[in-house]
């Protein structure tokens, strides 16, 4: 006996396949390129040096922003500088590509900073954090 069914709902066709769908091969590979670039994210951001100089970014905008007691300020670059080189010792570290009376002078006026009775500016903390930036950057010989 004929239902409902095989009378009046004959003509419906289902809808044809898509003109081309996705290949599977490159879904993988655009994943895989995705979980690279976020290794290499994740990489950079934990590394000493780049996460050092992210910091003192943020001190020199801070100082900027609201100049307050600067001789922390110039701790916390000496602090940034020693985690960022992996080096308890500031003067031990020799440099690839920069003389080493340079390196010298910095740290002589950085530790004047720290140390002096007299508190030094906001614009001369600034600078040096600007320099602390650069030896970030620099190639250190035994870093």
């Amino acid at each position: 006996m004929p239902t409902h069914i095989d009378t009046h709902w004959v003509d419906i066709v289902p809808p044809p396949a898509p003109a081309h769908a996705a290949d599977p091969l490159a879904i993988v590979t655009f994943l895989t390129l995705l979980l690279a670039l976020l290794a290499v994210a994740i990489w950079l951001y934990r590394r000493p040096r780049y996460r050092n100089r992210r910091t003192l970014r943020r001190m020199a905008q801070a100082l900027r922003s609201s100049p307050g007691d600067t001789t922390s300020v110039c701790f916390d670059i000496q602090r940034c500088l020693r985690s960022g080189l992996a080096q308890q010792r500031l003067r031990a570290i020799a440099w690839v590509d920069a003389n080493p009376t340079e390196w010298r002078d910095y740290l002589d006026r950085l530790t004047r900073y720290c140390y002096s009775a007299d508190v030094p500016g906001a614009n001369e903390v600034d600078g040096m954090i600007r320099e602390a930036r650069v030896w970030l950057e620099r190639k250190a010989a035994n870093c």
